[in-house]
């Protein structure tokens, strides 16, 4: 058994991404999401918003990151979608954490995250 329990799902080593250079990006809304950790599995990000993504909007999603790479089309799902409040000085804010799995991948798509995840991984989680 995992030292997380039955719950631990990740079959992949996750990797932190540099602060502020990876983020998630949506199609429609252009709404801006951060990169928390990426894997060949799927990747965890966060987000600033009163109102949840679809599955839509997350599906079709781009990952940018540093050097100009860049993520889109590949197959995901959502498998976890967290809300927590911040306080900051004027009022609280909404954070979204949603955890993404990645789904069947193509050798294209393969090649281009496990590039992604070299030029943006900092480091194991």
């Amino acid at each position: 058994m995992s030292p997380l329990g039955s719950d631990e799902r990740r079959q992949s080593k996750r990797f932190m991404v540099r602060e502020g250079s990876s983020f998630v990006v949506t199609h429609k809304e252009k709404t801006l999401g951060k990169i928390i950790d990426i894997s060949e599995g799927g990747f965890a990000f966060s987000y600033e918003s009163e109102r949840v993504w679809s599955a839509e909007q997350v599906e079709n999603c781009m990952i940018f990151g540093d050097h100009d790479s860049c993520l889109s089309n590949l197959p995901m799902d959502t498998v976890q979608d967290q809300i927590f409040k911040t306080p900051s000085s004027d009022k609280e804010i909404l954070v979204r954490r949603r955890s993404v799995k990645f789904g069947v991948l193509n050798r294209s798509q393969k090649d281009d995250l496990d590039f992604f995840i070299w030029i943006n991984g900092v480091s194991d989680c």
